[in-house]
């Protein structure tokens, strides 16, 4: 039993007697109760959503962690939304388009979708079309880009690869959609190296390891108002647009974020659905970032389940790391 002192003599009919029989109660209660069960750390969370994989990386050591199922990091997904960053860049470099003209989002109409946004977003810019992902808008001003020099731009991301070979100008938007605009970087690793060179303007590469290892990185200048611009868009997607989500789990909204959804090719006559492909790359902070995600999910719609659980993943590494917020 806890013995209880006091420097003070009682003064009346055992007060304090009573309050340290109290503290004795309490004392003890508080030892039997049992013990409150440890949150999961970053890499449970992400080993417990069934298939996900994460890479983390700490900025300040130059290092990145791998979470989850490590052999998805050389598997090659469609792009989705990520590749709207690059053709943003594309489009304001080349200057096929302002950053403040807009475009009409239709949305669905019928069975004909121009957009994943069934009531459609309306007058966007490209700012706003980045932060809200929006389809109608990136296919719109695709007339506008040679896929010749759209390739050409993205080399200075995807430096190791090949370019794909021009498509016919009747299949350009139908490539778009299909994410395959890139130069052939088309795995988890390289899509991730390639956002990296653009957010920290350079050319960045992961390490080998399964684990994780170090960042190679070295400062290229890239183009500055197309870069500021597509930042612009990753901030706007983390307050208010389709990374809100991974914001409000993070517990703060001083982040750049982008997500994609597509759906993996369909299965050879085997009666399964395709395969949802949810990805999410986060930096933080916004302006100078110290840490990032770049989390793969296999279920849902990016926005619904890949934000949430990069929030949280975002948020553990950082603070145990002590990256903030």
């Amino acid at each position: 039993m806890t013995v209880v002192r006091f420097g003070l003599a009682p003064l009346r009919g055992g007060c304090l007697e009573l309050i340290g029989i109290a503290l004795i109660a309490q004392s003890w209660l508080a030892a039997a109760a049992p013990a409150a069960a440890t949150p999961p750390d970053y890499q449970a969370l992400v080993s417990r959503e069934r298939g996900a994989m994460a890479i983390l990386g700490d900025l300040r050591q130059g290092r990145a962690v791998l979470a989850g199922r490590t052999e998805m990091l050389d598997r090659r997904v469609p792009a989705g939304s990520w590749v709207k960053l690059f053709l943003a860049y594309h489009l304001l470099a080349g200057e096929q388009v302002r950053e403040d003209e807009t475009f009409f989002c239709r949305g669905w109409r019928g069975d004909r979708h121009h957009c994943w946004y069934g009531p459609g977003h309306g007058w966007l810019d490209l700012r706003q079309a980045l932060g809200w992902s929006c389809n109608d808008w990136f296919a719109t001003v695709l007339p506008r880009v040679d896929p010749a020099a759209y390739l050409a731009t993205v080399k200075v991301f995807f430096p190791s690869q090949r370019g794909l070979a021009r498509p016919p100008p009747a299949e350009w938007q139908d490539a778009f959609m299909r994410g395959n605009l890139t130069s052939e970087a088309l795995s988890l690793r390289q899509w991730a190296e390639g956002i990296l060179s653009l957010v920290l303007e350079g050319e960045a590469r992961l390490g080998e390891g399964r684990s994780g290892g170090q960042l190679h990185f070295e400062y290229r200048r890239l183009a500055r108002k197309p870069r500021l611009a597509v930042l612009s868009g990753m901030k706007l997607a983390a307050r208010e647009g389709t990374a809100a989500q991974m914001a409000r789990r993070f517990g703060s909204g001083d982040l750049l974020a982008k997500t994609s959804s597509s759906l993996g090719p369909p299965p050879s006559g085997n009666g399964r659905a395709r395969e949802s492909l949810c990805l999410i790359c986060g930096f933080y902070p916004a302006d100078t970032p110290r840490a990032f995600i770049f989390l793969f999910v296999p279920r849902g719609f990016a926005a619904l389940t890949a934000a949430p659980l990069a929030g949280d993943v975002l948020a553990d590494f950082c603070r145990r790391r002590r990256l903030g917020p």
